[in-house]
């Protein structure tokens, strides 16, 4: 026996109110009571043409294509108010290839250093007297130099 098609006229537009909120799919799946698995099964379909699956599909498509279209308005129109913030908000996504993308650099070339200190102490002293010592070895080692902040600034 096979399921009945959840998909109907109903089911699209929820989808499409869903996404244009800018819900993900994922969170959209769940608000209209399917797994994952059903959602992406139903994209296969949509994939291969098969009714009502492509419909919902290009449902869910427009509705992602509108919503990024309305934030983009949005960017805009703060853009034209003088919000330079979203102007290079704009940049950074849109035209990130073109040389406006943040950009992380890690130095790769980072130097590590290990050391191991080995220390005796008689088994007849007490706790405290073999804290005391370890602190007064710990007291005596200095840093070199923050070597992590003067690797990332080259």
């Amino acid at each position: 026996m096979t399921k009945k098609c959840l998909i109907n006229d109903d089911l699209i537009q929820k989808c499409y109110d869903n996404l244009l909120l800018g819900m993900s799919q994922t969170a959209c799946a769940k608000s209209i009571g399917v797994a994952n698995s059903t959602w992406f099964l139903w994209q296969k379909l949509a994939l291969e043409k098969k009714s009502p699956y492509a419909k919902w599909w290009a449902e869910c498509q427009r509705a992602e294509a509108d919503l990024q279209a309305n934030c983009l308005r949005s960017v805009k129109l703060a853009m034209d108010h003088g919000d330079s913030k979203a102007a290079m908000f704009l940049l950074q996504t849109k035209f990130a290839s073109e040389g406006f993308g943040k950009s992380s650099q890690v130095n790769v070339n980072a130097k590590t250093e290990s050391q191991n200190l080995n220390l005796s102490v008689n088994a007849d002293v007490t706790n405290d007297e073999r804290r005391a010592a370890i602190i007064r070895i710990l007291e005596k080692l200095e840093p070199k130099s923050n070597t992590f902040e003067n690797n990332m600034l080259e």
